[in-house]
């Protein structure tokens, strides 16, 4: 409210913002460090780690930094889990790193997560399935094993898409 004029304002605005200069010289440094460092997290999601990278790619960008795709989807690839490795090794060879977009990249990745899960969601629900007497009941009274759970498991059971191994 100190200020008069709309000039002043605005240049309030600004430096509040986009800070001092050396805020300004600071920034771009501190970005740099945190993509240089990204790793992709075990536990961590395909979608979620994509959402890391394009938030400080963007703003590197949005501070006039140029990152090229390819180098972005290089980063990926080297700092994604190690149950990734068989799936990065496969586009190394197979594609051409240079003209691959982070979209293609992403959707690839999300797929092969999926497969992924897919596996050992079913044998979850197998050990759920299999839990006898007292087990099975400690098990729903802690919520860990619904009755929707065994209804689903023994419906795709004899659809025939689990198949257990001994």
């Amino acid at each position: 409210m100190k200020f008069n004029t709309a000039t002043k304002i605005w240049d309030k605005i600004i430096q509040s913002y986009e800070g001092d200069y050396q805020v300004k010289c600071v920034k771009p440094q501190t970005l740099r460090i945190q993509y240089e460092t990204l790793k992709m997290h075990n536990d961590e999601s395909i979608a979620n780690y994509f959402l890391q990278v394009d938030e400080i790619v963007n703003h590197m960008r949005n501070l006039g930094e140029e990152i090229k795709e390819a180098t972005i989807v290089e980063k990926i690839l080297r700092s994604l889990s190690s149950k990734f490795e068989s799936k990065v090794s496969s586009i190394e060879e197979k594609q051409d790193l240079q003209s691959f977009i982070i979209v293609q990249l992403h959707g690839i990745l999300t797929a092969f997560e999926m497969k992924k899960g897919g596996s050992s969601e079913i044998i979850e629900f197998t050990f759920k399935a299999f839990a006898k007497g007292k087990e099975k009941e400690d098990l729903k009274e802690s919520g860990y094993i619904s009755e929707e759970d065994e209804v689903k498991f023994v419906k795709k059971l004899q659809w025939g898409s689990i198949k257990i191994h001994r």
